[in-house]
């Protein structure tokens, strides 16, 4: 099989820094659109990670190397288990807080439609 690692490893890495871009942006900005979009480059850079560590770990073996650069692979390959590990998290992260924010969203609307609901009954 091909080593393909080379050409992967850098789309998580650009997806992740736009999307922190984003991000701040959206949070300076306030906007919701902008912070979707950071959501969404976030869970797209997290698969990508992924995809590169996978891709790493089988060509680990694949690829002749001195004794000095087998440190330097263990560097990178600890680097790489870190990045997608923390890319991972963050994802979980923002899946967690985007769904309680929709349950609140939820139930601010549905206490809102029963009000909403009683003053019309009270009107009769």
């Amino acid at each position: 099989m091909q080593n393909i690692h080379p050409m992967l490893i850098h789309f998580p890495i650009a997806l992740f820094l736009t999307a922190v871009v984003f991000e701040l942006v959206s949070f300076v900005r306030k906007n919701e659109a902008l912070e979707n979009t950071a959501s969404n480059l976030f869970i797209l850079s997290a698969i990508a990670f992924v995809a590169s560590a996978i891709t790493g770990l089988l060509a680990e073996n694949s690829v002749p190397h001195s004794e000095e650069a087998h440190h330097i692979m263990q560097d990178h390959k600890l680097f790489q288990l870190i990045a997608t590990g923390s890319s991972v998290f963050i994802v979980l992260l923002i899946l967690f807080v985007k769904k309680k924010n929709s349950i609140t969203k939820i139930n601010v609307s549905s206490h809102l439609r029963r009000i909403h609901d009683l003053r019309f009954l009270l009107r009769r």
